[in-house]
């Protein structure tokens, strides 16, 4: 049989590939018509269709050493950006349809967003606790509702009133 032309091989093709960059935190838009990503180099808010075309650029603010994007939930309307400077990780709330930011205190060693994408929960290093704080959604009105010695939580924001604390994975801990 004569050899399949490319058309024909993607049509057969159960995976397709969408975005040939490297990337981070890809999560599908509130209409669920697009993906959108911060791109590895530069940092970029984009966005590109299902099938790999009509890629656009929604923001121009350069982020250099960014690691991660927590999308706010429901609706993807910000992200928790977490980027290295100076060696230390640094946090802050960038929304997807204005250029503004707003950052999270430079001691922030987790943070998840509620399910419902009102409110922020982080703990704070206070030298000899880890506090945890609810704040809204724009990172102000901070309110302390939990203090422990062990530095090393993850949140997971499971129900409106329940927050999961899931200690990190180490070699060392006890």
């Amino acid at each position: 049989p004569p050899a399949k032309t490319k058309e024909e091989l993607e049509r057969e093709a159960k995976l397709i590939q969408i975005v040939s960059k490297p990337i981070i935190s890809p999560t599908l838009s509130k209409d669920g018509t697009k993906i959108l990503y911060y791109a590895k180099a530069g940092g970029n808010l984009e966005a590109i269709g299902l099938d790999g075309k009509n890629e656009e650029k929604l923001s121009n603010v350069t982020i250099l050493g960014l690691l991660e994007a927590l999308w706010q939930r429901p609706d993807k309307g910000a992200a928790i950006l977490t980027y290295i400077e100076s060696g230390a990780a640094k946090r802050f709330i960038s929304s997807t349809a204005t250029s503004g930011v707003v950052f999270l205190p430079a001691n922030v060693t987790a943070v998840n967003w509620s399910p419902d994408g009102k409110q922020i929960a982080y703990f704070i290093n206070q030298k000899e606790s880890f506090n945890l704080t609810i704040a809204d959604e724009n990172a102000q009105k901070p309110t302390v509702v939990y203090s422990t010695p062990i530095p090393d939580f993850n949140i997971f924001w499971t129900e409106k009133n329940k927050l999961l604390l899931v200690s990190r994975p180490s070699g060392v801990a006890h």
